[in-house]
């Protein structure tokens, strides 16, 4: 699950998602949108990016330690490293300056993006936090402060098919190249906000990008300042 190779079919991608990904969602309602559904491909065999593993794998965290996800967020992760702004994105509290997300109609028009309740997405994608916040995570990482150094190895080597396929991916992290220089990265979407985070290792160079439209291209701005510098 998690390098998405488990051929679990993805709950955003079904047809009754879309009819509600506007409400909050229990564990169990999110669960019933690919329950019965077949697998894409039997685990190991494929690679396509996946958002009911991740969402599984949440589920599974909280039944071993018995505290919610923002909870273990919390304890284990923003305070450690000093992640003032970071969250989860609860709906419910008020967080100040707390970004507003909009999308663009056909016209041009900027308009409120359709609501969402955090537990939808839950693992998958329901953190707030700013360009410094997500500075300070990358900073973590390469400073083995949050995992092992062999663990953080681990998470940007490109698992591999059983048929020995590399994937391009490893735990939760893309691996590429751009204009020959070594790039690990992840971008994400959720409604009103696009974000891409990439680290250029040979380069010590991080570039966050964090946007509250959803007709925004992240990956495409960060591309373009990585190349200015």
């Amino acid at each position: 699950m998690l390098t998405h190779t488990s051929g679990i079919r993805s709950y955003t991608s079904e047809p009754e998602f879309r009819e509600l990904n506007t409400m909050e969602l229990s564990h169990e309602q999110v669960l019933e949108i690919v329950t019965d559904e077949p697998f894409d491909f039997p685990p190991g065999t494929g690679w396509l990016y996946n958002n009911s593993g991740y969402y599984l794998l949440g589920m599974i965290i909280e039944r071993v330690s018995g505290r919610s996800y923002g909870d273990i967020i919390r304890e284990e992760i923003v305070s450690p490293i000093g992640m003032r702004a970071t969250r989860y994105g609860d709906i419910n509290p008020i967080i100040p300056n707390r970004a507003r997300g909009y999308k663009m109609d056909a016209s041009g028009e900027f308009l409120n993006a359709d609501p969402i309740g955090m537990n939808t997405p839950g693992t998958a994608g329901a953190l707030v936090s700013t360009v410094v916040d997500m500075l300070r995570w990358q900073r973590a990482l390469d400073e083995h402060q949050l995992v092992t150094s062999d663990a953080y190895t681990l998470m940007r080597t490109p698992a591999k098919l059983e048929d020995g396929t590399s994937t391009l991916y490893g735990f939760g992290l893309s691996i590429g190249t751009l204009e020959g220089r070594r790039t690990i990265y992840h971008g994400s979407g959720i409604n009103g906000f696009v974000s891409q985070l990439s680290r250029y290792p040979d380069d010590e160079l991080t570039i966050v990008v964090l946007t509250n439209t959803m007709s925004s291209e992240a990956e495409i701005v960060e591309q373009a300042v990585a190349r200015m510098i």
